[in-house]
């Protein structure tokens, strides 16, 4: 029976280098973008574990956290509420790659990047994520 670890190794290695190719951007930047994937599916299997009645201790345990408290702070509904659709500017520069963060927030038409901006916290600016057309979630996201 082939060791679980390196069985999900080589899964993700495929999924980088089929990104990379796909999508037309180097490894680097492909590896960036399945890691923000993998923070936002943990943070989904997460809340659904939590729904199905999972205790924060079996979470910290399945996770390999320190604690209960880690994972209770890394995951309690205030973090994951956060979640956005879409990516910061430095995010969408690596994904671009040659491009500044800078340049994303200031002139994201110059790379057909379209922006989209969402409520703050309380008393917090509005956050702006960025979208390449046909990005997953663009559909749902509201108009800036």
């Amino acid at each position: 029976m082939a060791d679980p670890q390196d069985l999900a190794a080589a899964q993700l290695r495929r999924l980088v280098n089929e990104a990379a190719v796909e999508g037309g951007i180097s490894r680097m930047a492909a590896v960036t973008l399945v890691g923000e994937e993998l923070v936002r599916t943990e943070q989904e299997v997460v809340a659904d574990a939590r729904r199905e009645g999972a205790t924060w201790q079996q979470v910290a345990d399945e996770l390999r956290l320190a604690s209960r408290q880690t994972a209770q702070a890394k995951f309690s509904e205030d973090r994951t509420a956060v979640a956005l659709p879409g990516m910061p500017a430095a995010a969408m520069a690596r994904r671009l790659g040659n491009v500044h963060h800078q340049t994303v927030a200031a002139h994201p038409e110059r790379h057909g990047i379209i922006v989209r901006a969402y409520p703050g916290a309380a008393g917090k600016p509005p956050r702006k994520r960025y979208f390449l057309p046909g990005d997953p979630g663009l559909e749902a996201a509201r108009e800036e």
